[in-house]
């Protein structure tokens, strides 16, 4: 019989290939299709378009410490909240929905037990966000090209998919990190000053 973590875990590993799976049938194989169908129509700015989303995704994934630094607006996280940021969080990996099922089994459970896990959570946001920032930049001549060829709906789509497989996962790592620094500096335990990594050491999760 699997004790109560095992559970955890086994509820963790099916979230995580259901978004797995889902990720690459709602942006990765339509870009893949698109590419297919429309590569014939190909003209030098696509592949001048190509090089430049290249060059902006390596950017995106070297971008400085300073970039990741909460600003004044995100403070509070309202602005997240308003374009429905809480609402995201249900579906994805370690969001409220996964959270709740797995307290079901295993109620003592935390994806934040004290203070180093909240700065392994701070350290981890920065490399997801690194990470679909990389991928939001690589997938975005499928979306401009699928606009100059005229292709408005599949244009829709995959503009609809960037925003639930990148745009929004992006604010959410803000949204998570301006809340643990938020916490943080009241509890008189400072995130960190310009210039400097907030935390020292990092661990990610």
């Amino acid at each position: 019989m699997k004790s109560m973590r095992e559970e955890a875990v086994a509820i963790q590993r099916r979230g995580r290939t259901f978004l797995t799976v889902f990720v690459a049938g709602v942006w990765i194989l339509p870009q893949l299709v698109f590419w297919w169908d429309a590569w014939h129509e190909r003209h030098l700015e696509v592949g001048m378009a190509f090089l430049a989303s290249g060059l902006f995704a390596f950017v995106a994934s070297v971008l400085p410490e300073g970039y990741y630094r909460p600003r004044g607006f995100e403070a509070s996280g309202r602005f997240y909240e308003w374009i429905g940021i809480r609402l995201f969080r249900h579906f994805v990996m370690n969001g409220d929905d996964m959270n709740t099922e797995i307290r079901r089994i295993y109620p003592t459970y935390r994806v934040i037990g004290g203070l180093r896990e909240m700065r392994a959570l701070e350290a981890q946001t920065r490399v997801n966000e690194r990470a679909h920032m990389f991928a939001f930049w690589a997938g975005l001549p499928a979306f401009v090209y699928a606009i100059v060829l005229g292709w408005t709906g599949f244009a829709v789509f995959l503009g609809v998919a960037t925003m639930l497989a990148n745009v929004y996962p992006i604010l959410l790592q803000r949204y998570t990190r301006g809340r643990i620094h938020g916490i943080l500096l009241r509890h008189g335990r400072p995130a960190g000053r310009p210039g400097l990594r907030p935390f020292p050491s990092p661990h990610t999760v």
